[in-house]
């Protein structure tokens, strides 16, 4: 009876050792899978066209770039140069009429008007009091601050802030740049409310060197889609 009694009493612990190498060896495989399933998404990855567009480096360098269609609108601030038979050098606001003033000039309306046209605009209002000896330079300084939502598949969706005349691509790399299992490089959208404005194919981008000029406002949306399709080329056609 003793013996019985011994032999059932270690039949517990005995079962625990043996569930505790199953359950360790079914993590060990577990892992070694999921460590596979990364390395194969990884390598899959690394191959899309263009996934070097949101490497850390690039979103270290990237600058704002005003678009020469930018509109001005109020709170923008402008850099005016003057020299010759009047002289002034200062960064003017775009006031809450639209307007900027230039002391001994007075003000000139500037809401609406294209960053092309800066110079051309500003020499006309000056023009008005000094009409000899008036050279002219002049240039977006800061363009107005907004907050824009990126979302869909990207690596961090959420609101980031910037001004109205920053790139598109300034929002995805705020954003960790797109999610290349998930997200489409193809299918890009901007939308204002339930509008879409836009639509951005970033082949066009790296392929021609072509990319709209979109100008943000505070609430619009980049949305990434997710993938359609996908073709895999291999080989020295890649290249």
């Amino acid at each position: 009876m003793l013996r019985i009694i011994f032999i059932l009493s270690f039949f517990p612990i005995l079962a625990a050792s043996a569930s505790e190498e199953i359950l360790s060896s079914s993590l060990e495989r577990t892992a070694s899978t999921g460590s596979e399933r990364e390395k194969l998404i990884q390598d899959k990855t690394s191959r899309v066209f263009g996934s070097n567009l949101f490497s850390s480096k690039q979103r270290e360098l990237i600058a704002s770039a005003f678009n020469p269609a930018y509109v001005i609108q109020n709170g923008d601030y402008i850099r005016v140069q003057i020299w010759g038979a009047y002289v002034f050098n200062d960064a003017l606001r775009v006031d809450e009429q639209g307007n900027i003033f230039i002391p001994e000039v007075g003000p000139i309306a500037m809401a609406g008007t294209q960053n092309k046209d800066l110079s051309k605009v500003l020499m006309a209002g000056i023009e008005k009091i000094y009409t000899q000896h008036i050279n002219l330079y002049a240039n977006l300084e800061t363009s107005q601050e907004v907050k824009v939502f990126v979302a869909g598949y990207v690596k961090k969706p959420g609101l980031y802030a910037g001004h109205a005349s920053d790139n598109l691509l300034n929002y995805i790399h705020l954003a960790g740049g797109i999610d290349l299992a998930r997200g489409s490089f193809t299918n890009i959208q901007i939308k204002r409310g339930t509008e879409t404005r836009e639509t951005i194919n970033l082949y066009d981008f790296l392929t021609k060197g072509e990319i709209s000029q979109v100008q943000f406002a505070d609430g619009d949306v980049i949305f990434v889609s997710p993938i359609d399709n996908r073709l895999l080329v291999d080989g020295l056609v890649s290249n």
